[in-house]
C-alpha cells in the first residue's frame, strides 16, 4: 500500500498537462508599452508559471538605489500576471558586484532547478561569461549532478541568457560543444536563450534550441522581421507525450519553425559567398575588358531573380545590361559581360550591379560595386599623377588634390603638396610585393613623423609590426627592394578627413590582387 501511494505521489501527475510562458529580453532600450501589452496577454493566457531568459532591467548603474528602483518597477509589472516567475540572470541584470548582491537579495540564486509535474527545469547563469570555457567548473559539475538525479523525468528544459549554442552552430562546432554533449548525454529536450534580440529556432541532435527574441527591448536593426527581428515571447504546453510551443508576437501567434537558423545562415552565406564579381582591369593600352558574375546557391531550394547594371554612359558601355536567372538547389551559374571603357582616366562613379532575389517565397535586393583596378606602367624618371579618389559608395571624391609618383634605379617616390594634404587628418599608403608582405606608410597632418610598418596577413587577421619612424614633409622615399617583386608592386591609398574616408581603389580590402598594379620598366 505504501508503495502504491509513493507511486501516485511521484508519477500520478503524468496524466496532466500544464503551460508556461518564456519571456525574452526587456532591455536594452526597454519599450514599456510592448512589455505591458505582453503582461496583459499573459493574464489572458493564464499559464501555470513564467520564465524569463535574462535582461529585465537596463542596469549598468553604480547607484544601488537606481538599480533597486528598476527592479521594483519590473517586478511590479510581473506581479500583475498573478503567476509564479522563475528568473534567469542576464548581463544587464548582473554587471557588477553590487548588482549581483542586489540580484541575490531580491531574486535569489543565479543557477538552480525545479520540477513541475512530469518536467524538470534548470536555470544556468552565463550572464558574466563570454564563452562556455569561462563558466566556473562548479556550475558545470552541479549541472551534471542535477541532470543525473532527475534523469527519470520525461521532459527536461534548460535556460541561460547568452546563446552559446548558436555561436557554436554558426561556427560548425555544435556537435563537439561540451554543453551540447552534456544535454545530449542526459536527454535534455529543450534549451532556451536570449541576449541577441532576434528570434530563431534550431532542431539539432533531437534537442530543440530556441533563441527568444525581444520582449520589449529593441531588436537587431540590421535584421528584418523575416529574419527574426520582431517582438515576441513563447507559450509552451507540456503534456504526457508531447510539448507544443507557439511563438507569439503581441497580437499574433506563429509556429516555432517561423525563423529557422539554417535559413538565416544560408541566406547570409548566399549574400556573402554566393555572389562574386571579377575585377575590371583598366590600362592605357586597351579599350575593353571581360568580367564575370558568379552565382552559387547554397540552399536546397530554388533561387530565382534578375539583375541590371547602372553605369555612367559617358565612361562605360556593357554588351549585356540586364538578365534573369534561375538557380536550382546546390547549383551555380556564371554570366559574362564585355565592358567597353570609354574614358580610362575617369573610372568614377563605378558601375553598380542591382540584384533582385526570390527564395522561399521571400524577396531581397542587393547592390554591388564593380571592382575596378588600374594597371599602370611607370617609366624611370617620369612623373605619374594619381588624381581620382573615391568615396565608399564608388562616387568621385572631387578632392582637388593629386599625388605624384615616380622612381629611379634605387627608390620609389611619393610627392604631394603638404599644404593641400594638411586638410586631411591622416594619409595611409599601402604597398605589397604579395599577399603576405604589405608595407603600410602612415602620415598624420599634425605630426611630422612618418610611421612605416610591415603588415603580415595571417588567416583573417592582420598583424602590424612597427618598423621605423622618420621625419618627412611632402615627399616619401621608399627603397625599391621593399616593394618590388619581378618589376611589379601593388598600391592602395586611404585618406581620412573627420568621419569621411577616401580611397584610391574601391572596394578597399587586403586582397592585394585587386589593388592598383604598378609595372616598373627595367
Amino acid at each position: 500500500m505504501k508503495k502504491f501511494f509513493y507511486f501516485l505521489l511521484i508519477f500520478g501527475h503524468l496524466g496532466f498537462s500544464f503551460t508556461f510562458v518564456v519571456l525574452g529580453d526587456r532591455t536594452s532600450g526597454a519599450k514599456d508599452e510592448i512589455f505591458k501589452q505582453i503582461i496583459e496577454e499573459i493574464k489572458i493566457l493564464k499559464p501555470d508559471f513564467g520564465i524569463n531568459v535574462g535582461d529585465l532591467i537596463e542596469g549598468n548603474k553604480k547607484d544601488s538605489l537606481a538599480i533597486l528602483k528598476e527592479w521594483e518597477k519590473v517586478l511590479g509589472m510581473l506581479k500583475e500576471t498573478n503567476i509564479k516567475w522563475y528568473f534567469t540572470p542576464g548581463d544587464h541584470d548582473i554587471f557588477s558586484e553590487l548588482s549581483e548582491k542586489i540580484y541575490l537579495s531580491l531574486i535569489g540564486k543565479t543557477y538552480y532547478s525545479f520540477s513541475f509535474a512530469n518536467a524538470h527545469f534548470i536555470i544556468l547563469d552565463n550572464s558574466r561569461y563570454n564563452s562556455y570555457f569561462e563558466i566556473p567548473s562548479e556550475m558545470i559539475d552541479w549541472l551534471e549532478r542535477d541532470l543525473e538525479s532527475h534523469k527519470k523525468y520525461q521532459w527536461k528544459f534548460v535556460f541561460f541568457h547568452r546563446p552559446f549554442w548558436r555561436y557554436e552552430y554558426e561556427n560548425k562546432r555544435l556537435k563537439d560543444f561540451p554543453l551540447h554533449q552534456i544535454f545530449k548525454k542526459y536527454k535534455v529536450n529543450y534549451v532556451f536563450s536570449g541576449h541577441d534580440h532576434f528570434y530563431t529556432y534550431l532542431f539539432y541532435d533531437s534537442i530543440h534550441y530556441f533563441q527568444v527574441g525581444p520582449s520589449g527591448s529593441k531588436y537587431k536593426i540590421y535584421f528584418d522581421e523575416k529574419e527574426g527581428a520582431f517582438q515576441n515571447y513563447l507559450f509552451c504546453k507540456v503534456e504526457k507525450n508531447q510539448v507544443a510551443i507557439a511563438v507569439i508576437k503581441p497580437g499574433s501567434i506563429f509556429s516555432k519553425e517561423k525563423i529557422m537558423l539554417e535559413k538565416i545562415i544560408s541566406k547570409e552565406r548566399f549574400k556573402k559567398e554566393g555572389i562574386r564579381l571579377t575585377t575590371l582591369v583598366i590600362n592605357e593600352e586597351k579599350e575593353e575588358d571581360t568580367i564575370k558574375l558568379y552565382l552559387t546557391n547554397p540552399l536546397r531550394e530554388k533561387i530565382s531573380g534578375n539583375f541590371f547594371w547602372n553605369f555612367p554612359s559617358e565612361s562605360y558601355l556593357f554588351d549585356v545590361e540586364k538578365g534573369n536567372f534561375i538557380l536550382e538547389g546546390k547549383s551555380e551559374v556564371s554570366y559574362q559581360f564585355i565592358v567597353k571603357i570609354k574614358k580610362p582616366h575617369q573610372i568614377y562613379p563605378l558601375p553598380k550591379l542591382y540584384l533582385f532575389i526570390n527564395y522561399q517565397n521571400e524577396k531581397d535586393s542587393l547592390i554591388f560595386l564593380l571592382p575596378v583596378k588600374r594597371k599602370i606602367r611607370l617609366k624611370r624618371g617620369e612623373l605619374y599623377s594619381l588624381e581620382e579618389f573615391s568615396k565608399d559608395d564608388g562616387t568621385l571624391a572631387n578632392l582637388g588634390n593629386k599625388i605624384i609618383i615616380n622612381y629611379n634605379h634605387e627608390n620609389f617616390y611619393i610627392n604631394y603638396s603638404a599644404e593641400e594634404f594638411y586638410q586631411f587628418d591622416s594619409l595611409l599608403f599601402y604597398f605589397a610585393k604579395n599577399q603576405d608582405s604589405i608595407l603600410e606608410i602612415f602620415k598624420t597632418a599634425k605630426e611630422e613623423k612618418l610611421k612605416i610598418s610591415q603588415i603580415r596577413i595571417i588567416g583573417d587577421k592582420i598583424e602590424k609590426f612597427p618598423k621605423k619612424e622618420k621625419k618627412e614633409k611632402g615627399e616619401i622615399k621608399i627603397p625599391l627592394k621593399e616593394i618590388l617583386t619581378n618589376n611589379y608592386s601593388y598600391l592602395n591609398i586611404k585618406l581620412y578627413k573627420g568621419e569621411e574616408v577616401f580611397y584610391l581603389k574601391i572596394p578597399f580590402d587586403f586582397d592585394v590582387k585587386n589593388w592598383y598594379q604598378l609595372h616598373f620598366d627595367k
